[in-house]
């Protein structure tokens, strides 16, 4: 504002760790979006439809690596008390996996419904982690978004975090035996 004298108040989200985050913002008005935590249980229910989602090599990282040998890959949906839900995983080989994103049910919330967006989550040591940045194939025959019986393909996913585990060698009988790993890595 010109006019203000220099005393221009911009309300917004001032936290920078907020999905809404308004860098213009001077004074924060309490609108502050936060990503749903990924829940540590990942079991899910196997239901009578699925979209089927490739998750290539090469694309998955970790602060800024490639994820420990075993780490859990999952994709979750919104349930109807707000909370994010697992709907499918696999275990992280290294090479392109496939993952099953499960169908809600008639009448159930137990999976995606169509048109629902993906939350990627990855799993190392029994912690969880949410994609900071994650990003899907729209172009046919691949859908960014649930489509029962569908397909989909996960171009990207960032995680950041700090790891409680100690990753490493935990066989002892190994040239690279760490003895303060509690995490094998492979």
């Amino acid at each position: 504002c010109d006019s203000c004298g220099g005393n221009t108040t911009v309300l917004g989200c001032t936290d920078a760790t907020a999905e809404n985050y308004n860098s213009l913002a001077t004074q924060d008005d309490g609108s502050c979006i936060y990503p749903l935590p990924i829940p540590d249980d990942w079991s899910f229910t196997v239901t009578d439809a699925n979209m089927t989602i490739q998750v290539g090599t090469s694309i998955l990282t970790f602060n800024g690596e490639e994820p420990p040998i075993g780490s859990l890959v999952g994709v979750f949906f919104t349930n109807d008390s707000g909370s994010l839900q697992c709907a499918g995983y696999q275990p992280w080989t290294g090479d392109q996996l496939a993952i099953a994103a499960m169908a809600s049910e008639s009448g159930l919330d137990n999976g995606f419904v169509a048109g629902e967006e993906f939350t990627w989550g990855l799993q190392i040591g029994g912690q969880s982690f949410s994609a900071d940045i994650s990003s899907m194939n729209s172009s046919p025959p691949f859908s960014n978004t649930f489509i029962a019986n569908g397909f989909g393909q996960l171009l990207n996913a960032e995680f950041t975090g700090e790891l409680t585990s100690i990753l490493g060698c935990t066989d002892e009988s190994a040239i690279n035996y760490n003895s303060e790993a509690n995490l094998d890595d492979g």
